[in-house]
């Protein structure tokens, strides 16, 4: 998953024409475009960096062939941070955020 990672060493910019550059490789039928989660409140620049980057992804994706999957409303609080209870240190998901994802995915598979 292209994510949090990326967010240390690439620009928005970067991040989306990567994406786009793999999007344009694939030859399936559809591909699912998750969006990328929110982080703990104590990154808030990097959270608007994500909030960002899923709009662009939002619009990259056409609902026939890239289908978005948003991931991050249900994983952020009101402030659009990470919920505590879904992580294990503020950037990946513990169990239950990984049970959530699977949830939000698991009719996909």
């Amino acid at each position: 998953m292209i994510g949090y990672n990326d967010l240390k060493f690439r620009t928005n910019n970067e991040i989306i024409s990567n994406i786009e550059a793999l999007l344009s490789q694939f030859k399936a039928k559809q591909v699912y475009l998750q969006s990328l989660l929110p982080v703990s409140a104590d990154r808030p620049d990097i959270n608007e960096r994500i909030i960002n980057i899923n709009d662009q992804l939002k619009k990259m994706a056409n609902g026939e062939v890239i289908i978005y999957i948003d991931l991050h409303s249900h994983f952020k609080t009101s402030n659009n941070y990470i919920k505590p209870e879904l992580t294990r240190d503020g950037v990946h998901p513990n169990y239950f955020g990984y049970q959530l994802w699977f949830s939000l995915i698991e009719h996909l598979l």
